[in-house]
């Protein structure tokens, strides 16, 4: 005969909707007293189960008792499997979540400390690296000039003829040459070339944005110095033929408010996620919002090259990003402009590591 009491004695009256599956009728209960009714019926079959595998559990041992008392058998195939405990809300874990919290969090620290270094201004500090745009000398281009070897052969009578009719003889370095260095790089001798490039802080924008909207409600606000935006806003305010870059010069301090705002908000959840048992959701969106802002950014200073009456050069982008770095001269992004995009972009990759899920089913070996 069956038993009827279901697998090793459990009730089988077990459902995944609860430890029973009797649920009290509706009527005309109210919704607190209907969760209440159904929390003590939970409770009730809750306690029956349980004490029906006490029994079982009971008359299991008995029965090994007796076995062992006739001389034994192979017990394992008696032995009921340990009780697990019951997980809540989750059957997954994170793949070094508290790692990845730690080393994003570090980064969003740097993202804020970042501002932080434009505003304190230590002298131990170049400015080049901290700017976000830069304006320095362009590159020259390389022609070939005199004395430079372009492939040509010189007349064989060119410096003999002006010897003999001069009565020098040609200069060759000896006493009679001058040993003064007239590197391009040095200058004259002993002297140190100078640096002459202008470097916009980052907070130049958004000091220049503050002011342009307290001035547009007649405030007078004196937050700080903006060359930079002072400039670009000129050009809305005469009126730029490419509307796009009219818009972009407007909304890119916007952008990098946003891009604070984030990076302390990311900072706070990832500490969180590094002490707590939870970790957010939105951290790679977060990451994303970052980036786009930073990107955002970037076209801002192709922005500001663009003339009045002139179309951006979508194209020139590229040099914004990199000619501070390649030395390209003229207007290009500064050091902080990479550390704006590279930032976010490592938090993104670090994110997906983060939420990587394993299941709890991989510590389960009995059985095999």
């Amino acid at each position: 005969m069956a038993d009827k009491r279901g697998y090793n004695g459990y009730n089988s009256t077990y459902s995944a909707g609860g430890y029973g599956s009797a649920r009290p009728s509706a009527g005309k209960m109210s919704k607190k007293e209907l969760k209440k009714k159904e929390a003590k019926a939970r409770r009730k079959e809750y306690n029956a189960t349980l004490r029906a595998r006490q029994n079982y559990a009971a008359e299991n041992a008995r029965y090994r008792a007796k076995i062992a008392a006739v001389g034994g058998i192979d017990n394992r195939y008696y032995t009921l499997p340990e009780d697990k405990k019951q997980r809540k809300e989750k059957d997954y874990f994170f793949v070094m979540r508290k790692f990845v919290c730690f080393l994003m969090m570090l980064l969003m620290l740097v993202s804020i400390a970042y501002f932080a270094l434009n505003y304190v201004k230590i002298a131990a500090i170049p400015s080049k690296f901290t700017a976000l745009f830069m304006e320095t000398e362009a590159k020259k281009t390389e022609t070939p000039g005199e004395g430079e070897d372009t492939g040509e052969e010189t007349p064989p009578d060119s410096e003999a003829s002006n010897a003999d009719e001069t009565g020098d003889k040609p200069d060759i370095g000896g006493e009679t040459g001058d040993d003064t260095n007239t590197d391009d790089d040095t200058g004259t001798a002993g002297e140190e070339k100078t640096d002459t490039g202008i470097y916009y802080s980052a907070l130049d924008p958004i000091f220049g944005f503050i002011k342009y909207v307290g001035n547009k409600f007649n405030m007078d606000i004196k937050i700080g110095e903006s060359p930079l935006y002072d400039a670009m806003i000129a050009k809305v305010e005469v009126g730029m033929a490419d509307t796009i870059a009219q818009y972009i010069i407007l909304a890119f301090p916007v952008a990098m408010i946003v891009y604070i705002i984030t990076a302390l908000v990311m900072f706070i959840k990832c500490f969180i996620g590094m002490c707590g048992r939870r970790i957010s959701k939105l951290l790679p969106l977060g990451s994303i919002v970052m980036l786009l802002c930073a990107a955002v950014t970037a076209f801002g200073g192709l922005a500001y090259l663009t003339d009045v009456a002139g179309k951006m050069n979508y194209g020139g982008i590229v040099t914004v990003l990199i000619g501070g770095v390649t030395g390209a001269g003229g207007f290009t992004g500064g050091y902080g402009l990479l550390i704006l995009l590279g930032l976010p972009l490592i938090a993104f990759i670090l994110s997906l590591f983060a939420k990587k899920k394993v299941p709890y089913s991989i510590f389960d070996t009995y059985g095999e």
